[in-house]
């Protein structure tokens, strides 16, 4: 059924009608991405990977950022055979399918590296820590950098101070304080709360604001170890869904979780919010999509619980959002971006 549609949910419409159903794992992907090492001497990575196999690697001198990437994504591979890690562009790499609320940490060691990051599609928390006392110059004997940050739907709040800006007092409680001074007037702004607690600061993110992605951001370009970061992926939701694809151009809607065998609504919105269904056979509940732009319901068959379907979308479309309602139970899946 669609009703008031425009050209773009049409072809949507139109596609929702010959779905084509294909199996969806239930599970998350994690995303770490490197900048380039600055050691002049061998220093060993550490990345954990609870309930997972922890895994380390030793970085030479002089590695490219490309050279440690490949290095790590290897010796993850290796602890852990049955875990699909992917290569992103040159300085990233994605760990496919990971267990719900997945601990990653990411450790650089004495690497000396400006900005490191790890994020995934709506996680619960996250922590920076500075753990120690930092030499205060880096592997160029500059006066270190120390970068912290966090990542939402919103984008990027990153913020740094130098070991000069300290006036060399490098303590990692010191550290955390001026970074979190830095960034906690905004952190609200992108849908994070950001606590100081002695050498870390801890994120818990608003899963309004990171529904396709929230992260840490974490770096030091000092010569001593002590910096790390880590994030938990949290739960993928039993009723599950996810957009991918080029927008614009062919998305794909993918579900799983769904009751086999049933029938399920999806609505479409340019903004998320707390909408109320006003009619129909799901009246009164509630939904994670704001008013904003909503021209489609459409129903789908669930298939075996779950399934893909393709759509072409234009502009307009992108960067709305998609949720999906069961029928007759009327239960809700987490709210998708379209990409």
């Amino acid at each position: 059924m669609c009703q008031n549609i425009s050209l773009t949910t049409r072809a949507l419409c139109a596609a929702l009608a010959v779905a084509t159903l294909s199996p969806l794992a239930l599970a998350k992907d994690a995303t770490m991405t490197f900048t380039t090492p600055s050691n002049r001497r061998p220093s060993t990575v550490k990345i954990g990977l609870d309930p997972y196999r922890d895994a380390q690697v030793i970085i030479p001198a002089g590695s490219t950022v490309e050279q440690k990437r490949n290095l790590i994504r290897d010796a993850i591979k290796a602890a852990n055979p049955n875990l699909t890690v992917e290569d992103v562009g040159t300085t990233g790499l994605k760990i496919k399918d990971v267990h719900d609320d997945t601990n990653v940490t990411f450790d650089p060691g004495e690497t000396g590296e400006a900005s490191d990051k790890i994020s995934c599609a709506a996680p619960t928390h996250g922590a920076i820590e500075f753990t120690g006392f930092f030499d205060p110059m880096d592997w160029n004997s500059q006066p270190a950098v120390f970068t912290a940050g966090i990542i939402t739907d919103v984008g990027e709040l990153t913020a740094e101070v130098s070991a000069s800006e300290l006036n060399f007092q490098t303590e990692g409680p010191i550290i955390c304080q001026a970074l979190f001074q830095r960034l906690a007037p905004q952190a609200p702004q992108y849908g994070a709360d950001l606590l100081f607690v002695g050498d870390r600061l801890e994120v818990y993110f608003d899963p309004a604001y990171s529904i396709t992605v929230g992260g840490v951001v974490f770096g030091s370009t000092s010569q001593s170890a002590g910096n790390s970061g880590s994030l938990s992926t949290g739960q993928a939701t039993g009723y599950h869904a996810q957009v991918t694809g080029a927008c614009p151009g062919t998305v794909d809607l993918h579900w799983s979780g769904a009751n086999p065998g049933q029938q399920q609504g999806v609505v479409f919105a340019l903004n998320t919010g707390s909408l109320v269904v006003p009619n129909g056979p799901c009246q009164g509940t509630q939904l994670g999509l704001g008013t904003n732009g909503i021209q489609l319901y459409a129903t789908i068959g669930t298939g075996s619980g779950s399934g893909t379907i393709s759509a072409s979308v234009n502009q307009s479309a992108c960067g709305g959002y998609v949720q999906l309602i069961a029928l007759p139970s009327c239960a809700t899946s987490n709210v998708a971006r379209v990409p």
